[in-house]
């Protein structure tokens, strides 16, 4: 055995000219890869309204900068008629709601879908820094109608390739697309919005069939007319939670498979970033999924709910409030505060944050980052919120959503201008991402 140091354990020294010789080589080689490496293609921010497409103010998507819009219909709820009293069989496509001029209410978008869906068309015609914007509409299929613990029997499901049901459903989305030409001002059709939860488990492979055979229309449909939306299927929530979900599996089935589906949509409603990741490197790399990914929702809802039982304390007291209110409970006198004319203080309510141990700075900023990372195409968020009357209460275990959006009008009011306040938690970040998407 050899003494430690000996030449036969070490090779000669390089001398340095041999050394940097050999770094410019390196140097070279590294750059030309970079320069081969296609550009990461950057996520494109926009907005998300849900099933309130009719509060839509033009000048707040001027004014966010954002290049996509987003809403829902709710199938089942708006265009289908059902049995009575269970509500278990679809009879029927309710013509009269695809056909009608609905008035523009605030909230009202959920019976009367038309005006969600007319906004989506005034919407497609408006130009932000020059450029038209995009619209994503998800179509939403919920096949619990009727769902009762103790009535098993008394639930929906997804109807069976082939029935009257299945034709119905199927005749719903084809003549709601048609009528005002919707179809035309469509960027992004989602086929299913969190169909884990709203899909008995039972009726995984009915849901795959369900989803293949409204493709196949949608391509049909579209070559008819002319249009020239592409399909996503979701929207996948929990993924990486939900691994083994038959539900979720059907999905990524066939955006895997189906050559007509051209990518997939999810929603990260998490606890963390990390938890977002989580979510997406589970669908990119545990389940193999090559096409686009967009978000049509992500927040981190989760963690605002798991921590509304945190007590204000010290920080609570110092402004005059029990230390033992909650987190939950002071939001909830926010509210009413709000819908008083008294809002709370956007800085009073970013001290309450930073005052948390749990709380980061630029969380937004981390979570973009994210998706990108994973290169999605869109993502989006949750824009502006109006002033409910009577005001919002939240209730044990309930889902803290006015937390998130960037305009906070349920918790900040207005401001001099009339225009909704900024939540200082959120639009900092958002808005110097939505500055970098656009050229300088």
């Amino acid at each position: 055995m050899r003494g430690a140091g000996t030449p036969a354990q070490f090779p000669a020294r390089v001398g340095p000219a041999r050394l940097t010789e050999a770094w410019i080589r390196f140097a070279t080689f590294a750059l030309a890869l970079a320069l081969c490496a296609p550009a990461a293609r950057a996520t494109e921010l926009g907005a998300n309204y849900n099933q309130y497409l009719p509060d839509v103010y033009n000048g707040a998507l001027a004014r966010a900068g954002v290049r996509w819009v987003r809403g829902f219909v709710n199938v089942q709820r708006n265009y289908l008629t059902f049995d009575a009293p269970n509500r278990s069989v679809i009879t029927g496509v309710l013509e009269a709601n695809i056909a009608q001029q609905g008035d523009r209410v605030s909230g009202s978008a959920d019976i009367l879908a038309v005006q969600a869906v007319d906004k989506l068309i005034e919407v497609k015609g408006m130009k932000v820094r020059g450029e038209r914007l995009k619209t994503i509409l998800s179509l939403k299929t919920d096949f619990k109608v009727g769902c009762v613990e103790e009535k098993p029997a008394a639930c929906a499901g997804v109807p069976s390739v082939g029935t009257p049901q299945m034709r119905d459903l199927v005749t719903a989305i084809h003549d709601r697309l048609l009528a005002n030409n919707l179809g035309a001002y469509v960027d992004i059709l989602v086929v299913g919005n969190e169909p884990m939860f709203e899909t008995p488990v039972a009726d995984a492979a009915r849901y795959g069939e369900f989803l293949d055979l409204l493709v196949a229309e949608l391509v049909k449909l579209r070559a008819a007319q002319g249009w020239g939306f592409r399909i996503f299927a979701g929207a996948l929530n929990k993924a990486s939670t939900l691994k083994q979900d038959p539900i979720l599996e059907a999905v990524i089935d066939v955006v895997n498979r189906n050559p007509h589906v051209d990518g997939l949509d999810m929603h990260l409603h998490v606890d963390s970033v990390g938890e977002a990741d989580a979510d997406l490197d589970f669908v990119r790399n545990a389940k193999g999924v090559t096409k686009d990914i967009i978000t049509t929702e992500f927040s981190l809802v989760g963690l605002w709910t798991q921590k509304a039982e945190d007590k204000l304390g010290y920080w609570g007291e110092v402004r005059g409030y029990p230390q033992d209110t909650t987190f939950r409970d002071w939001l909830n006198l926010l509210l009413m505060r709000a819908g008083d004319g008294h809002p709370v203080p956007p800085a009073e309510f970013m001290s309450f944050f930073r005052s948390r141990y749990w709380y980061t700075e630029q969380w937004f900023a981390d979570f973009f980052a994210v998706l990108e990372r994973h290169r999605l195409l869109a993502a989006t968020y949750g824009l502006q919120s109006t002033p409910v009357v009577p005001p919002l209460q939240y209730k044990p275990h309930a889902l803290l959503w006015v937390v998130n959006f960037v305009w906070n009008g349920s918790l900040f009011g207005l401001g001099p201008d009339g225009f909704y306040v900024d939540n200082p938690i959120v639009a900092p970040e958002f808005a110097r991402i939505a500055k970098k998407q656009w050229p300088q």
